[in-house]
């Protein structure tokens, strides 16, 4: 397998696999991305995958939080409004 787009997923994922192989001491990197990506394209192959950026999962839980916090049973429609979201999205907030 040769890859050299930085951009394309499995690429990406073979490279990470490698150098987190090597970073073990780990022979066999190549052997394990190569495995490690056939199992995930058995799972997702097909599929368009959203990869989030860290900040964005921070960013996400600290929206959440304050949305739990300002939630009052009546208030849906607004605090979708005010976070850009729609009430079906807020009401799962706060279920969760």
């Amino acid at each position: 397998m040769l890859f050299n787009d930085n951009t394309d997923l499995v690429a990406v994922l073979h490279q990470e696999v490698c150098a987190t192989a090597a970073c073990f001491g780990l022979p066999a990197g190549t052997d394990l991305a190569a495995s490690i990506i056939d199992r995930v394209m058995l799972r997702l192959g097909g599929c368009e995958v959203y990869v989030p950026k860290r900040a964005g999962r921070a960013k996400r839980a600290s929206v959440h939080q304050h949305i739990r916090a300002r939630f009052n049973g009546s208030n849906v429609a607004e605090l979708a409004q005010e976070a850009g979201m729609s009430e079906r999205q807020v009401r799962r907030i706060v279920r969760q």
